[in-house]
């Protein structure tokens, strides 16, 4: 784990952690290899990775623009869409009822989405970041791309596209005070290590509970340490359905933008500190199970 901390780290390896510690362990320390099946059935990877090279260059003309729901071309997304499912060579990559779906449905889902788009200014596409963030009295570097960074009228917005199912980033976290007197007690030097560790375990399973990933807290922390001001929030864009934005705060008038990078500096220091000195890393049953690589290996 030490090595893992002391290397660049990926937000998305965070994730992994987040839902199940057993399973960051398998495949981001022992790096056992998931077994290869043959694909009989859709590649949801491919087809998330169309979508957003779609919009990618739909958006990139207007870098540094004001875009908004009278913005972009119907016509034009319908053969970018057209040329990205070619150059991903859909045809061999799903079975073909599934292709059909997808050339019906995709340029539907597209449409809504662009027709509902907020007014805002694009900042940023493809934005990679590789930060150095302090945390714990040490110093972490953390690196990752974002999809887009949009100023909106009330700051700086973090914007993440994804193709499968999604739900509130962080539901009712926010207002859960205790919990964040708890994560200031993990970090507070002046308890004993066997206490912390303690306060530690029960933070994390409540964190773990109320928050669905902590990539987005992490780009932010990232943000704000390159020196990006008046950040504030981030948001997942569902494609699979209408492209309704998830957002990680919402508006939550009573958090102006530095608490809110104050909360995620909060977040993101607990779980590093559990991953470093939490006593073991357990699984965590639940949905995702069914999904996971290694449950062969699991016995949770």
């Amino acid at each position: 784990m030490r090595a893992f901390l002391a290397a660049p780290i990926s937000p998305t390896a965070l994730d992994t952690y987040l839902h199940c510690p057993l399973s960051f362990v398998w495949k981001h320390l022992c790096r056992f290899r998931p077994v290869q099946e043959v694909n009989e059935r859709d590649d949801p990877a491919e087809v998330g990775s169309v979508l957003h090279d779609v919009l990618q260059q739909l958006y990139r003309p207007y870098r540094g623009k004001l875009v908004d729901a009278g913005t972009f071309d119907m016509a034009v997304m319908r053969a970018e869409l057209q040329r990205q499912m070619e150059r991903h060579d859909l045809r061999t990559q799903l079975p073909p009822d599934s292709l059909m779906m997808f050339s019906m449905a995709a340029p539907r889902r597209l449409e809504e989405y662009l027709c509902n788009q907020p007014e805002a200014t694009i900042l940023e596409l493809e934005y990679p970041l590789t930060q150095v963030i302090s945390c714990n009295g040490r110093e972490y570097t953390f690196k990752g791309r974002l999809d887009r960074l949009d100023r909106r009228e009330d700051g700086l917005c973090i914007v993440d596209y994804k193709t499968g199912t999604i739900n509130s980033p962080a539901g009712a976290l926010w207002d859960d005070e205790a919990l964040f007197v708890h994560m200031a007690q993990v970090r507070d030097a002046g308890i004993p290590l066997e206490e912390r560790r303690r306060l530690a375990a029960g933070a994390f399973d409540q964190l773990a509970e109320k928050l669905r990933m902590i990539q987005l807290p992490a780009y932010l922390c990232m943000l704000h340490a390159t020196g990006f001001k008046d950040l504030h929030d981030a948001a997942l864009v569902e494609l699979r359905d209408k492209g309704r934005e998830y957002w990680l705060f919402g508006p939550r008038l009573d958090l102006d933008n530095g608490e809110r990078i104050r909360q995620c500096f909060d977040v993101l220091s607990l779980l590093l500190w559990h991953m470093e000195h939490g006593p073991d890393f357990t699984g965590r049953p639940g949905e995702g199970c069914r999904w996971c690589d290694y449950q062969a290996l699991c016995h949770a």
